[in-house]
């Protein structure tokens, strides 16, 4: 999964999670979970321990970030 998808995946999460302009995730009940290919064969990875702000306003996009 490219950072890209990843920011827009996170972001669209945010914006239904609620009507906060920032959220905060809960790292107990938070990973990432991507699939690359290595000599063609797909290989899982994850994060279990990690941290992220968001923050997303429907109505300045430009403003919207993921730190």
């Amino acid at each position: 999964m490219t950072s890209s998808k990843l920011i827009l995946c996170l972001a669209l999460a945010a914006s239904a999670a609620g009507a906060y302009a920032q959220q905060k995730l809960v790292p107990t009940q938070s990973e990432i979970v991507f699939v690359s290919k290595q000599m063609g064969v797909p290989v899982e990875g994850r994060f279990k321990k990690f941290d992220a702000q968001i923050s997303f306003d429907a109505a300045k996009l430009d403003t919207s970030k993921v730190n």
